[in-house]
């Protein structure tokens, strides 16, 4: 009976920790904001698919398939292959980086024949790194033990770097895409909240493993609260749901071994803080000036 039970609550977690991934949050806001608020009268509709797509594609799409690429790079180095299956696996790696690399120069309205000329350089670039590193790899003994991470088995710190860093490099892109778009601060500030998270966690990083769940828990948490003095709207009922589903989350994390009481507490102060500086009316101007400046 307690096996039983004991699986059921291990499963429990997990549903729970796939339900609040931290991938999700931004889109979830900003779906939220276009529902209940204003913001549906004040944006077209088709405005409002096109900033949703910007932020599906950047935050859930590009993330997920960067380190699923990744994480097939790790396996197929290790993996004795007729030299005809690397050229493909490195054709369609570097297929995803050409599409990955226009995608983000057309949303920057960069020049056609710059964009081709730089899409071409990182694909060639690519094609002949990526063998390369394969063939080193083959000359290494044991499993994977490089910190470049696994989609399916990020429980160790060492392997958290690369899927962090890939995801910065996309939400970077995704912040510059809606700063050149000229939205209102506030929209821009839940990219920004998430960017600033995700550099502090990869920062923190390289000496400790704090959650990533609970920084997004705390983000949409200290988002609630931004937004209540911007939209006028009573916040308590908001507040205490989620302060009873970032306990349950945090519960999750440490029930699945993921994290400890300490991770679990500083990445929710990390998600809180971050979020609570860029949804500030002074704090948002100042970062949106500097990178205005830099694109």
């Amino acid at each position: 009976m307690k096996t039983i039970s004991n699986k059921y609550l291990i499963n429990g977690a997990k549903i729970l920790s796939r339900i609040f991934t931290p991938f999700s949050v931004p889109f979830l806001s900003f779906i939220v904001l276009f529902l209940f608020t204003h913001l549906s009268l004040t944006f077209p509709t088709k405005e409002m698919f096109y900033i949703l797509d910007i932020i599906f594609r950047f935050t859930i799409i590009l993330p997920v398939i960067s380190i699923f690429f990744l994480h097939k790079i790790n396996h197929i180095s290790f993996m004795e292959q007729h030299p005809l299956e690397r050229i493909i696996g490195s054709f369609m790696i570097s297929t995803f980086c050409y599409l990955f690399t226009f995608i983000v120069l057309m949303e920057l309205r960069t020049p056609l024949v710059t964009n081709y000329i730089v899409s071409s350089i990182i694909v060639l670039t690519v094609f002949v790194l990526v063998p390369r590193k394969w063939k080193e790899d083959t000359t290494a003994e044991g499993l994977i033990t490089s910190n470049c991470g696994i989609l399916t088995e990020l429980n160790q710190r060492e392997q958290r770097f690369m899927p962090l860093l890939l995801t910065i490099i996309s939400y970077t892109f995704c912040t510059f895409i809606m700063l050149k778009r000229g939205l209102p601060w506030y929209l821009n500030g839940i990219i920004l909240a998430s960017l600033m998270i995700l550099i502090i966690l990869l920062i923190i990083n390289a000496r400790w493993r704090v959650s990533e769940h609970m920084a997004a828990i705390g983000g949409v948490l200290a988002g609630i609260i931004a937004f209540s003095d911007l939209f006028l709207y009573n916040p308590i009922k908001w507040i205490c749901a989620f302060v009873l589903i970032a306990g349950a989350l945090g519960t999750a994390r440490i029930i699945l071994k993921h994290n400890n009481l300490g991770e679990i507490f500083a990445g929710f102060i990390i998600g809180l803080s971050c979020t609570m500086i860029a949804l500030n009316d002074t704090c948002n101007h100042i970062i949106s000036t500097v990178l205005k400046y830099i694109i």
